[in-house]
């Protein structure tokens, strides 16, 4: 068998040029073998990986308020991807208090009030207070967990009322005689709420009429004239008017 070799005038010898690409492949190869570029390093030669998406969701809720026994209004999804809105649904969970549900929408209701069996046979809750809100965005590309948003939602009682007071004004004959005030907190519709606490205060007339200290809203004639005192919850407020008549 005869080998063809190579000889000074030889067909085989080519004159031209090799190509760029031959001799960047010929430069690679050669350097992989002798050690001074690792393979994982080719990669770098090719187009580079694009950059991962950056998403950005802003939480509807900020210590938000809701009127005890109200619906708020909608609220709204704000998820962003590099800078451009995404749709989205927003992903409304109650973490703690039972008196605070979300509707569809996503919107949320406090209800009036409820009431729980303690060891004495008591009530121990009423529809007020805070409660922490998880929202997070919702979309087919994002887990449900990607970005999660914690915000303290507080329930309030809209307003209160004394109920045996017409008019803001009560009349009370003679030192020393007393009547009990019963303020009552409803909703915006009119629902009685259970269990609010109440803070009392006394304006003016200290000398005239007094808040009978440990009692709920009871209050003492003194001398004639005229006392204010103040019922409040955590944002309703209602002042009234105590008249003393027939004091020596």
């Amino acid at each position: 068998m005869r080998v063809a070799t190579a000889s000074r005038d030889s067909s085989l010898r080519s004159t031209a040029p090799p190509s760029a690409a031959r001799r960047v492949a010929s430069v690679v190869v050669l350097a992989v073998l002798a050690g001074l570029v690792a393979p994982a390093c080719l990669a770098d030669l090719g187009d580079p990986s694009p950059a991962p998406a950056v998403y950005v969701f802003t939480s509807p809720l900020h210590d938000s308020v809701v009127n005890v026994g109200d619906v708020s209004d909608a609220f709204s999804c704000d998820l962003t991807r590099n800078g451009e809105p995404v749709p989205c649904l927003l992903g409304l969970t109650i973490a703690n208090g039972d008196v605070v549900r979300v509707i569809e929408g996503p919107r949320i209701a406090v209800d009036r009030g409820r009431t729980v069996g303690t060891g004495g046979g008591g009530a121990s809750r009423y529809g007020l207070g805070r409660v922490d809100v998880e929202a997070r965005p919702l979309n087919v590309q994002m887990p449900a967990d990607t970005i999660v948003r914690v915000s303290r939602l507080r329930a309030v009682a809209p307003r209160v009322y004394v109920t045996n007071v017409a008019g803001g004004e009560d009349t009370l004959s003679g030192a020393g005689a007393e009547r009990l005030y019963l303020p009552l907190a409803t909703t915006l519709g009119g629902e009685p709420i259970p269990f609010v606490p109440f803070t009392w205060t006394q304006e003016s007339g200290q000398t005239v009429a007094t808040y009978v200290p440990g009692t709920e809203g009871r209050v003492r004639a003194l001398s004639n004239g005229v006392a204010v005192f103040r019922v409040s919850t955590d944002t309703a407020t209602v002042r009234f008017r105590v008249r003393v008549v027939g004091a020596p």
